[in-house]
């Protein structure tokens, strides 16, 4: 990939509210002009936030968006965002009139779970009729179903780029008592993660009546739970980091979603890591891709699991876990190593 690159973005971020999307492309976006390039994103969606430098908010309406799309005109790579409202057909035929002997159009899908479900639902959608044009196709995560089925679309090229983590904003903390629990998750209460949470976090809870459970984030408040669980609502930042580095041990989870489309993302657990927490996270396939299991990630499918980590976990042995865990996330999964493996990407795609 030509070090210098005009990368011209068009799209949505919004996806699902259990993934944060914005934050995603914001990680990318900062690495892309780390790296040299030159990014910008014309977003449909997103009106604040982000840094001016980098994000162009324009109207949703198709006109502003093919308006947009003309100032692209000269740019090494052209980059569609999603494809859901304005994005669809129309909006992919003209990024698609864009291609060139000297350019590289790309399709980068934000939530490939949902376009899966798509394909499946309506498969004489004009826009999968598109897909193969691209000269690259982008998935932001995704197991080997999403990558098969895009294929099966006559997609040669889709690859994912996995989520990562912002270590300037994600970072160890010294230990707080306002956050001392044995296990501890931060999350929104969202119908996706019910199951899940029941199971790993609160029958837990309930199986270790003599251990502290603290729950952090929106929407919990009308939830009936445990004596030994804490409620804490929402958190700050800075207080995230503080409960990812003062608790024992924290949990992560995945969407019922997620899990039967192997798609899971795994934000949630890689900025804990990044503070050196002791991750409990629940079973998927492919965790061990990211983190060691046993060594920098507690693997867990129930509430018993939950429960025979937590009795054989020490300071001592939660502190080694998250050493190591940061150590693993700093070597491999920052946004720059997303973009450096995205350049690895691009620099095939322009050769072949």
């Amino acid at each position: 990939m030509p070090a210098g690159m005009t990368i011209i973005l068009f799209g949505s971020v919004r996806a699902s509210p259990v993934d944060d999307v914005p934050k995603y492309f914001d990680g990318m976006m900062r690495a892309l002009r780390d790296r040299g390039h030159r990014p910008i994103f014309y977003c449909t969606d997103r009106d604040t936030g982000g840094d001016p430098g980098l994000w162009a908010p324009i109207g949703g309406g198709r006109s502003a968006i093919l308006r947009a799309l003309e100032g692209a005109a000269g740019a090494d790579m052209i980059v569609q965002v999603g494809a859901d409202g304005n994005l669809g057909d129309p909006f992919a035929a003209a990024v698609l009139d864009m291609k060139t002997r000297d350019n590289l159009v790309v399709f980068w899908d934000p939530d490939p779970a949902s376009i899966l479900e798509r394909m499946s639902a309506e498969p004489d959608d004009r826009f999968l009729a598109l897909l193969p044009s691209y000269d690259l196709v982008l998935t932001r995560g995704g197991g080997a179903r999403i990558l098969a089925a895009y294929r099966e679309f006559g997609v040669v090229d889709c690859l994912p780029v996995d989520e990562a983590v912002d270590t300037a904003v994600h970072y160890p903390v010294p230990l707080d008592s306002r956050f001392a629990a044995d296990l501890a998750f931060h999350g929104r209460c969202l119908p996706e993660i019910e199951n899940r949470m029941q199971e790993l976090f609160f029958n837990a809870a309930v199986q270790l009546p003599h251990s502290s459970f603290m729950l952090a984030g929106a929407d919990w408040s009308g939830r009936t739970i445990p004596p030994n669980v804490l409620y804490l609502g929402e958190l700050e930042q800075h207080d995230r980091n503080a409960l990812n580095s003062s608790s024992l041990a924290v949990l992560t989870v995945s969407t019922e979603r997620a899990l039967h489309l192997q798609v899971c993302p795994m934000q949630q657990m890689l900025d804990a890591a990044s503070c050196g927490a002791c991750v409990v996270a629940d079973t998927w396939e492919g965790l061990e891709r990211f983190l060691d299991l046993e060594r920098e990630v507690l693997p867990a499918s129930d509430a018993l699991e939950v429960a025979n980590w937590l009795h054989w976990l020490t300071r001592e042995r939660a502190r080694a876990i998250g050493t190591a865990a940061r150590r693993r996330v700093l070597a491999s999964h920052t946004y720059a190593h997303r973009i450096e493996q995205l350049e690895r990407y691009i620099g095939a795609a322009a050769q072949g």
